[in-house]
């Protein structure tokens, strides 16, 4: 498990029955437009290779823990409920995402 190779969950006490939970929300979250890229394995892919980067550089040095738990978390939701569609296809559908955010930065 990626995140307790990096010591995030005794370091932040985090419940492993929390963090089951929160993996099956984000699964569930991926596919929920089940979209051709844009869906848990890009997300599970992102989260590999962003710790690859950071076990295989001196990056490792760079973070503090907070912000590696940070950046590995950011890795994994970074595409969470991804339409699979692009800001200006959303913009000009007048799209609830596009209205909501007054068709600056949708997605």
């Amino acid at each position: 498990l990626i995140f307790d190779a990096h010591d995030i969950i005794s370091r932040y006490r985090i419940d492993i029955e929390t963090l089951k939970n929160f993996g099956r929300a984000l699964t569930d979250g991926y596919q929920k437009y089940r979209a051709p890229y844009h869906n848990d394995f890009h997300g599970a892919d992102v989260l590999q290779t962003t710790h690859c980067l950071l076990i295989k550089s001196s990056l490792m040095n760079v973070f503090t823990q907070t912000e590696i738990a940070a950046l590995l978390f950011s890795a994994a939701i970074h595409d969470y409920e991804h339409p699979g569609l692009n800001n200006g296809y959303l913009v000009k559908t007048k799209n609830d995402l596009a209205l909501i955010y007054n068709d600056f930065s949708v997605l």
